[in-house]
């Protein structure tokens, strides 16, 4: 399998995906947003791939206060330069950081992190249709401070893994492994408590982890 090379330009409309080898054959696609979003200030953010549709998820941030979220839904064909199948419309529901796939039975579900400052995820159906359910989760206590929190699930559906930052001096990024299937079934939206493994990654204050 070859390795994701990830170009960003620091205002994009379009993003380009690839493998690159020394001398040889450069495979990739794009993903774009449509012209009528030429005129925002919008940047990449994320995506998640769907092997099983062959389709893979751009989410992208505007820089307006507050920020909103776009997820566009494209093809996964190489050498492709299309533009989305479908657009999940710029929202407040969503936050910026980490988006991940989850399958429960027949249904594909997505996460990021919650909107704004805090210690939440969300969970939500794709839709194009400008209207989108959310359901958020806090994974970290009152000892973690309000942070972007990045989130990711595991390929087989089986693990949540959140990063976030303790609080006070010398807090830490920290990475919490929870039981999905222990955090969808529990009746409080509170699920802090409930994680199976944690440990710290020594990093500077003020550099977050973008990914997972």
């Amino acid at each position: 399998l070859s390795l994701l090379s990830l170009l960003i330009i620091p205002y994009v409309n379009a993003v380009s995906l690839g493998s690159k080898n020394r001398g040889g054959e450069r495979r990739y696609f794009s993903m774009r947003l449509p012209p009528e979003y030429d005129a925002m200030d919008v940047a990449f953010q994320s995506f998640a791939m769907d092997d099983h549709r062959d389709r893979i998820y751009g989410q992208f941030v505007t820089r307006s206060n507050p920020p909103q979220t776009i997820i566009a839904e494209y093809e996964l064909i190489p050498d492709g330069e299309g533009l989305p199948l479908s657009i999940l419309p710029a929202t407040e529901k969503i936050g910026h950081q980490g988006l991940t796939l989850e399958r429960s039975g027949g249904d594909v579900w997505m996460w990021a992190a919650a909107p704004g400052r805090s210690r939440d995820v969300v969970r939500f159906r794709y839709s194009a249709t400008g209207s989108v359910d959310v359901k958020r989760f806090t994974l970290f206590d009152a000892s973690f401070t309000p942070f972007a929190v990045t989130v990711t699930v595991s390929y087989g559906n089986e693990w949540l893994i959140v990063m976030s930052r303790k609080s006070g001096p010398g807090g830490m990024n920290t990475v919490r492994v929870f039981e999905l299937d222990a955090v969808l079934k529990n009746s409080s939206q509170d699920c802090s408590r409930l994680f199976a493994y944690e440990w710290s990654v020594p990093t500077k204050r003020g550099l977050p982890v973008q990914g997972l």
